[in-house]
């Protein structure tokens, strides 16, 4: 997964606590769909800012002036948290992981306040339901590719294996019989054919 962004790294930061006082009042459990779709947005907003901020930190950017430059595009692959590690020193590298464990929280909060909307019976929902939650295990798994390395990548194969499910719920759901592909899938089969160990799921992903 790659994502460009030519904003400062001073924005980043500013960005990635924007909502602090929204988020730390979530929910234990959704109100309606529409409600857990604004806060995915938020939570979504300060990891991806987050994200940055800590591979712009880890490579001394600490301005990126142009989109088109190589330093703004910055590549979520397997074994970036090796690379990150070898970068922020003995001193700070705590500092990241435990602002990782900050944002990698509001993903499980958010997680756990989404799950009625996963229900298989709700059809109505069940489609939007199924990409927004393989959105927030995608994003889970890159941001734990900041503090980890590659070879810790096989605890995630259920992750992986969820993201498969919901795949296919988002492409045949419940009741139908007819094919409907949703291109929201995509961003997350990425995540599986980029940083999978298991060839098995690889192919699926690939196949999907």
């Amino acid at each position: 997964m790659t994502y460009t962004d030519s904003s400062p790294l001073k924005d980043h930061k500013f960005a990635s606590k924007h909502g602090s006082s929204i988020v730390a009042d979530m929910p234990e459990i959704f109100s309606d769909f529409d409600e857990a779709n604004r806060y995915w947005d938020l939570v979504m907003w300060r990891n991806h800012h987050f994200i940055h901020s800590a591979i712009a930190t880890a490579n001394g950017n600490a301005d990126i002036h142009s989109s088109t430059s190589a330093s703004s595009k910055i590549d979520l692959r397997a074994g970036i948290g090796s690379l990150i590690r070898s970068f922020y020193n003995s001193d700070r590298f705590p500092i990241l992981q435990t602002e990782h464990s900050l944002y990698s929280n509001e993903i499980s909060r958010w997680q756990s306040a989404f799950k009625p909307f996963l229900s298989p019976t709700n059809g109505r929902i069940h489609g939007g339901a199924a990409i927004l939650q393989m959105h927030s295990i995608s994003t889970q798994i890159t941001l734990d590719l900041l503090v980890a390395g590659e070879d810790t990548l096989n605890r995630h194969t259920d992750k992986f294996q969820n993201i498969l499910y919901l795949a296919r719920s988002g492409i045949i759901g419940p009741g139908q019989e007819s094919f409907n592909m949703d291109l929201g899938i995509i961003p997350s089969l990425y995540v599986i054919l980029g940083n999978c160990h298991d060839l098995v799921l690889q192919r699926e992903g690939h196949i999907l």
